[in-house]
């Protein structure tokens, strides 16, 4: 799953960090070490004792800079490892929030009722097959969409949910940050039926729906429904690229 894996990658950059410290904390002290092996082996016969002493201070004034420059990294560690901290965090506050709002969109999916033509009582995703395969006859489906109390909130939140990753400010590369988006465009993408996203394609040409357009031709949330649909002139109010994977996300979100 999409947070899994989020998860994994950031569990992934932790370790490394981790590595990178310990192998420097190994060097530094590798370096101290063999620093006082060589002082020792070089001064050991050495008649003059006041010249080992000499150079026995001066090695120690070399530790002294060690220490300070080890010092100094540990400093910028703790600061960039911060700074990931804060990050991260963002993202977990950004995704809570995603998933939140994605929850509410499958409850309200649940609610959702509309009465048959047989008088029956339809509830769930079974509404907008309803709602698609009435829209040919006497109603419009703006008339169709007004007789369900509870749509309009719907579609107001797959509005919200698509706003707030494309105004969600990641750091990374312009192509990493799309992708990331796009990747969590395309969970959400992943949980509509093919009804529902057709019912959404007639909101959009409605004057409530236009707000959404923008969305759509952003995540490309029609991908390959184009061909599932009779009415080819619907797509004229939307680009092309609502309908299709962009080239560039096509093999990273296989991978």
């Amino acid at each position: 799953m999409e947070q899994q894996k989020i998860k994994h990658k950031l569990k992934t950059n932790k370790k490394m960090m981790k590595k990178t410290k310990l192998i420097w904390m190994i060097c530094f002290v590798l370096i101290i070490i063999i620093t006082l092996a060589l002082n020792w082996c070089f001064f050991y016969n050495d008649i003059n004792r006041g010249t080992f002493g000499d150079m026995f201070g001066a090695a120690n004034a070399l530790f002294s800079g060690l220490a300070f420059a080890g010092i100094i990294y540990t400093i910028l560690l703790q600061r960039e490892d911060l700074k990931s901290t804060k990050e991260e965090f963002k993202i977990q506050q950004f995704e809570t929030n995603l998933y939140n709002l994605i929850n509410s969109h499958l409850k309200i999916v649940e609610q959702l009722g509309v009465k048959g033509d047989n008088g029956i009582y339809i509830k769930g995703r079974e509404v907008f097959r309803i709602i698609y395969e009435t829209k040919p006859q006497n109603k419009t489906s703006k008339e169709s969409f007004d007789e369900l109390d509870d749509l309009g909130h719907y579609f107001r939140n797959i509005y919200r949910i698509l706003k707030i990753i494309s105004r969600e400010e990641f750091k990374g590369t312009e192509d990493e940050v799309k992708t990331r988006k796009y990747r969590y465009s395309n969970l959400l993408r992943s949980l509509l039926s093919n009804y529902e996203l057709k019912s959404i394609l007639f909101w959009c040409i409605q004057e409530d729906g236009k707000g959404l357009i923008k969305y759509i031709n952003e995540y490309t949330l029609f991908k390959d429904l184009s061909k599932d649909l009779k009415d080819v002139s619907l797509h004229t109010k939307l680009e092309k690229e609502a309908f299709e994977t962009p080239e560039r996300f096509r093999h990273k979100l296989e991978s």
